[in-house]
């Protein structure tokens, strides 16, 4: 949340990973216990789709980077969030999950959005992933957005550990061959 004494709960369906999409209108209940207190505190939420202000632009831009296969398939603007679908194909039959691949998104005047959250899947051997990344939004739609992947780079011992920077941050390394720049007021 925006403070310590607040929240943002965020849940997700899984429609670009193949799954079904939440119904239109739904009932959530919400349990959750609260320190000193013995009971758990259960809410009861009706859930309505009334977001009407948002874009969604179905890019299919591909970019090859030895054996990367990096596709853009989907971006929605939103006034909660930016998401973003990818699919990342190892051509040489790796899996995925060693790559520790992200993505910084950046507009035409150099703002980065922060990453709030994510959800993927593999498919075939492991050598294929779609990815959804969810940002935090922009204040308004960009004329531009460019996605510049990166990889995690890690220790050699202990392995799988991050190399980190002066601010403890992992260190990253981009990867300029798979950038991409869309135009987005264009294609609204």
């Amino acid at each position: 949340g925006k403070d310590k004494d607040s929240a943002i709960i965020e849940f997700v369906d899984e429609r670009n990973q193949g799954g079904r999409p939440f119904p239109e209108q739904f009932d959530l209940t919400l349990s959750t216990t609260i320190t000193g207190i013995q009971d758990p505190l259960k809410i009861d939420i009706p859930v309505e789709n009334k977001i009407e202000d948002y874009v969604i632009l179905q890019p299919n831009v591909s970019r090859q980077y030895n054996n990367i296969h990096f596709t853009i398939e989907k971006i929605q603007f939103t006034p909660i969030t930016t998401n973003i679908t990818t699919r990342t194909i190892l051509t040489d039959n790796s899996p995925v999950a060693e790559l520790t691949m992200g993505i910084d998104v950046v507009d035409e005047r150099g703002h980065k959005l922060k990453l709030s959250g994510g959800l993927g899947s593999y498919e075939s051997n492991g050598s294929d992933m779609i990815m959804d990344h969810r940002y935090t939004p922009f204040e308004s739609i960009p004329k531009t957005i460019t996605l510049k992947p990166y990889i995690h780079l890690f220790k050699e011992y202990p392995k799988g550990e991050f190399q980190m920077d002066v601010n403890n941050e992992p260190k990253i390394q981009y990867i300029p061959e798979l950038e991409v720049t869309l135009p987005i007021n264009s294609q609204k």
